[in-house]
């Protein structure tokens, strides 16, 4: 077992993750039922690669498939913000009530396909907004005036304190897998690196995102769900990107899903995510919490 510690005090060292090394080997039919999956979608001429990460929360077992392979993460890094600013938010309370105007659009973003409600221009918005706008509607104008602000050690202790190599700023990319990623929502859901108050309050903001076709269409509608998408596209290339990560609270048994795609038909990659979504979630609601 890998252990992640919290390193910054003297005489405690308190827990954020503990990582079983070996897959359990009961979820051998969700494994199966995915590689199945992706490789329908493989031979029907979309998908180019795609990786998925299933982790059950009450005891910590796990099971993947290609979940080491790096994708571009695209919006999912916006969790990492998020994180941040209530990191900060403990040590100077009252940031996210400070004032921001939006006095005209960011030049060069990240070309968007999927978005929801975008900033108005000329209006003012407390950090607390942003954050909103930025999470349930993935805004990446709201995105990038909260990563300006947000103090380095902040943005970049996020990776680090989680056990994750710090992303270089300077580069275009930042490469993750499905098992990386996946600690950001694992860190909320143990309340080990922020305090109760505002990792439910995060979550319960992940639960009222504004995306619902992937993992989110998967599950019925009374499962409450915490999730987060990103995609990626590429200059002159019909190559896409599209993931998603989610908790999903299943009574008795939630557990954590985290699906990554490459290919050249988002419909066809979000299709698959929900594909995938559906079939764990009736494996799991199906089976004891032993075996599948």
């Amino acid at each position: 077992m890998n252990l992640v510690r919290d390193t910054r005090f003297k005489l405690i060292a308190p827990l954020l993750l503990a990582d079983i090394d070996l897959p359990n080997q009961n979820y051998a039919a969700i494994l199966e039922k995915g590689k199945n999956v992706i490789d329908s979608a493989k031979a029907a001429g979309h998908l180019i690669e795609s990786s998925f990460y299933f982790r059950n929360l009450s005891d910590g077992s796990w099971i993947g498939m290609n979940e080491n392979l790096e994708f571009d993460p695209g919006s999912i890094l916006k969790l990492s913000i998020l994180i941040g600013y209530l990191r900060w938010s403990e040590a100077q309370p009252g940031i996210l009530n400070s004032l921001v105007k939006f006095d005209k659009p960011i030049p060069n973003l990240p070309f968007q396909n999927i978005q929801g409600k975008s900033l108005q221009i000329g209006k003012t918005y407390s950090v607390r907004e942003l954050i909103e706008y930025m999470i349930l509607e993935s805004d990446n104008q709201a995105n990038a005036i909260l990563n300006w602000q947000l103090p380095p050690q902040y943005a970049l202790s996020v990776f680090s304190d989680l056990g994750l190599r710090s992303p270089d700023k300077n580069a275009a990319t930042f490469p993750m897998s499905a098992s990386e990623l996946s600690r950001f929502l694992r860190s909320l859901y143990n309340s080990a690196y922020l305090n109760e108050r505002d990792s439910e309050w995060a979550l319960d903001l992940l639960t009222r995102s504004r995306f619902e076709s992937g993992i989110r269409s998967g599950v019925p509608r009374e499962v409450t769900v915490a999730h987060k998408f990103g995609e990626r596209g590429y200059q002159d290339s019909s190559v896409v990107e599209v993931h998603e990560t989610a908790i999903v609270y299943l009574s008795g048994n939630p557990y954590l899903i985290t699906i990554m795609t490459k290919g050249d038909n988002r419909e066809s990659q979000i299709e698959l995510i929900r594909r995938i979504s559906s079939y764990t979630f009736n494996l799991v609601s199906s089976a004891n919490s032993s075996s599948i």
